[in-house]
């Protein structure tokens, strides 16, 4: 999601789910967890993946903070292995 502001989020999510984008193996919010709009939770990740500090940590949305996965501020360097499937992959595949 990049720098993405407040009010650009929804047009984003809108082109992903229009473009049957709406799981990921990995999902990183944007404004390192700063910025927050509702239909975030129309998307689906294994991995919310926050990269923040110790300044930004505080200033992370609440809505993150309850979901989020990893955060390179509590976890460190975080290493996720490309060749892990999503949960999502096996009930399509079966």
């Amino acid at each position: 999601m990049g720098d993405l502001e407040n009010y650009e989020i929804k047009q984003v999510i809108k082109y992903l789910e229009e473009n049957n984008r709406r799981n990921f193996l990995i999902f990183i919010p944007p404004h390192h967890g700063t910025h927050w709009h509702k239909d975030i939770r129309k998307i689906e990740w294994d991995y919310l993946l926050c990269s923040n500090g110790p300044k930004l940590c505080g200033k992370m949305n609440n809505n993150f903070k309850s979901i989020f996965s990893l955060s390179t501020h509590i976890n460190g360097d975080i290493v996720i292995p490309i060749f892990m499937r999503p949960r999502w992959w096996w009930r399509w595949y079966w």
